[in-house]
């Protein structure tokens, strides 16, 4: 039982009232689950999957593959990963993604998506995307030829760039290149779609978790990103008018009351009952 799994590595039990600020924070996200949760299976039914697998990097929502039941998807849409532990196949869009960074020639402009690119919402600055290319990649972008003088380039460039303005995308693309929409073949124009609508599916990072119970994690990485790599998420759940919460490091956002796995595991069972009942 996967839940049992992740209650035995909890070292601090919590409970609080609904209406508390951090029983309000958790309803939020309990309502942000059932938004993206449905999200995801409103995407499922759109593509005629039966089922679906969400990514296991997130705590909620998104989709990684597609299963389709007895009948077989178009094998030029919809391209089989691997098979599951029942043997059953599991699908992803048959397209490739890149991402990469467009310059912009004004900060006032801001491109539009296309059949093939979904660009970011935010204007990037130089010292957020500079890191992400390499001297002779940037070069190349500005049209500035290398010498052999790496300092006098790196200026060049820095010289060049600095105050201009960036937004990332990301290209969806097949395994022939397609110089317009009209030249991709319909069964490609499906699978990017099909990815694109994939991509932009809601979800909610596990980071957002940890902040909203205020959990007690290095700030600064690469500490704090180690740290979560080996945290288990917290787990809550509702009970009457109380959330009970689990977490493996402590918890200090202001409404919670201490708490123990005996009290935690007892009203867990009693709440699962008591929606067995009802249903």
């Amino acid at each position: 039982m996967a839940e049992k799994l992740v209650i035995d590595k909890c070292k601090h039990f919590y409970w609080c009232d609904v209406e508390s600020k951090a029983g309000k924070r958790l309803k939020k996200l309990m309502q942000r689950q059932i938004r993206v949760c449905e999200r995801a299976d409103d995407y499922a039914k759109k593509y005629g999957a039966t089922e679906y697998e969400p990514p296991v990097q997130f705590y909620d929502g998104g989709i990684d593959y597609l299963l389709f039941g007895n009948k077989k998807p178009d094998p030029r849409v919809w391209r089989k990963r691997l098979d599951d532990a029942e043997g059953n196949g599991i699908y992803e869009p048959n397209c490739m993604v890149r991402s990469d960074i467009l310059v912009l020639p004004d900060d006032r402009f801001h491109p539009s998506d296309t059949w093939n690119k979904t660009y970011g919402k935010d204007h990037l600055t130089w010292p957020m995307v500079k890191g992400q290319k390499s001297l002779a990649q940037w070069a190349a972008i500005i049209g500035y030829r290398l010498t052999d003088d790496k300092e006098q380039d790196a200026a060049a460039v820095e010289l060049t760039l600095h105050n201009k303005t960036f937004v990332a995308f990301l290209e969806y693309y097949g395994s022939e290149p397609c110089k317009s929409k009209s030249d991709a073949p319909q069964w490609l124009r499906k699978a990017i779609k099909a990815e694109k609508d994939r991509v932009a599916l809601p979800v909610i990072t596990v980071e957002e978790v940890f902040a909203l119970l205020e959990c007690d994690v290095p700030k600064e990485d690469p500490e704090r990103s180690a740290f979560l790599y080996n945290m288990v998420t917290p787990i809550f759940f509702v009970h009457r008018d109380k959330f009970y919460i689990g977490s493996q490091c402590p918890c200090l956002v202001e409404g919670l009351h201490d708490s123990n796995k005996e009290k935690f595991i007892y009203k867990y069972n009693v709440s699962n009952r008591e929606y067995d009942i009802s249903n």
